[in-house]
This record gives structure tokens, C-alpha cells and sequence, in this order.
């Protein structure tokens, strides 16, 4: 097992999904060559789990002084942009080409498969439809229903029969059932919502063409 320049042995594989997991004492990794960047260090040590195969380095677990977040992106030029923004400027900003083969390698693999399965289960989200949402307002109610169902309903694996993400970490005991889900009344003005999403719900988000807001009238339930 090799450790990394900083003399520290990663601590476990990053893939959740990673059988070692359920044994921490059992995982080997090796090292898998080097990728270069443009900041310190420059040449960046890259280590491959021999339990699942993902790939990772020794930056994976490394939190520079000061940082309160470590972000993954693709190259496009709108995120550099975007959190030069930011009033927090300690930010980690980490990089993967969009070309890279999104396998589970891919440190962008779990947004690159909630975008597969957004794509592959949601009309409005698929090429060329004349589905698309006209509205904002449209396309968060179909993500709010499509982010519950990969949560709460739906294995976190392709290949297994196992629990989803909501049980993996925590949020809920068990999985729900669509009846589960769908079963109990809530009723507006009982339930604490953050200020965006009681936005969001009372369809307050406005779409920028479009000068008018349509209003959620519900009065009874959500």
C-alpha cells in the first residue's frame, strides 16, 4: 500500500458505493501515474481502489488552509467566472475534462449519473423535445419530483438491489414506496420551508422572458 507526499495512507476509498467500505482493514489501492496543474503542487500523485477500480489522488483528501469547500467541475469557463463571484473566496476548484470517459473513475461520476438518469427519465430534459419546460417554475417541480424519487425511492446502484441514497446516509430509515411517498396530506402554512423554497412552491420563481408569474393557488395541500 503506497502512501502519498504528504507521508499519510488515504484513509478509505472516496467511491460509496466501494465494497471495502464494509471493512476498512481489507482495502489496497496502487498507484496509478500522475496528472499536472497549473497551481501547487503541480504534479498531483493518482492512486486506483483494487476493490472497485476508481481512481483517485492524493489531493482527494487534502483540505488547503483556510478552505471551507472543495468543488468538482468539467472544464467550461462559466464556473471560474461564477465563483470569482463569491464573497467566500477560500474555495478549492477542481477540474476534470468533459472528455474523460464518464466511468466510475470519473471523480464527476455521481453528477454525471444523476444527469443520465434526469435525461432518461424526465421528458422535458431529453434533446431536441418539444417537452421542454417553458417556465422555471416547470422544470424545478419535475427536478423536486425526480430528486425524491433518486433519494428516497430508487437503488443507489444500477447493478444492486440496494438501499438509496437517503438510507445510505441517514436522512431516512428505510426506502419509501410511491404509496409512502404520496400518502399523507401536508398542509401550506403547517410545514417550515426555507425562504427559497416557499418560493419555489408557491410558484414565485420567475421565468426572465416571460413578465408574468403564474401564482400556485392551492390553498388545502401541497
Amino acid at each position: 500500500m503506497a502512501r502519498n507526499r504528504s507521508g499519510r495512507t488515504p484513509p478509505f476509498c472516496p467511491n460509496p458505493d466501494c465494497d471495502s467500505r464494509a471493512d476498512p482493514a481489507t482495502w489496497r489501492f496502487r498507484k496509478k501515474g500522475f496528472f499536472s496543474r497549473k497551481r501547487h503542487p503541480h504534479k498531483v500523485q493518482r492512486y486506483q481502489c483494487q476493490h472497485c477500480g476508481r481512481c483517485f489522488s492524493s489531493q482527494t483528501f487534502i483540505v488547503p488552509p483556510g478552505a471551507s469547500a472543495t468543488i468538482l467541475s468539467d472544464e467550461h469557463q462559466s464556473y471560474p467566472r461564477a465563483l470569482r463571484q463569491l464573497p467566500n473566496r477560500t474555495i478549492q476548484h477542481e477540474t476534470t475534462s468533459s472528455k474523460a470517459s464518464r466511468t466510475t473513475q470519473n471523480p464527476l461520476f455521481p453528477v454525471n449519473l444523476a444527469d443520465l438518469l434526469l435525461r432518461h427519465s424526465s421528458a422535458n430534459h431529453k434533446r431536441e423535445t418539444i417537452a421542454f419546460s417553458k417556465r422555471r417554475q416547470g422544470a424545478l417541480y419535475r427536478m423536486a419530483i425526480f430528486a425524491v424519487w433518486r433519494n428516497y425511492v430508487k437503488s443507489t446502484s444500477e447493478n444492486r438491489s440496494d438501499e438509496p441514497p437517503g438510507v445510505t446516509i441517514g436522512v431516512i430509515k428505510r426506502r419509501l414506496s410511491v404509496r409512502k411517498v404520496l400518502e399523507t396530506r401536508l398542509v401550506p402554512r403547517k410545514r417550515e420551508l426555507s425562504p427559497w423554497l416557499e418560493r419555489c412552491y408557491w410558484g414565485r420563481i420567475p421565468t426572465r422572458r416571460l413578465p408574468r408569474i403564474r401564482v400556485h393557488q392551492a390553498r388545502f395541500a401541497f
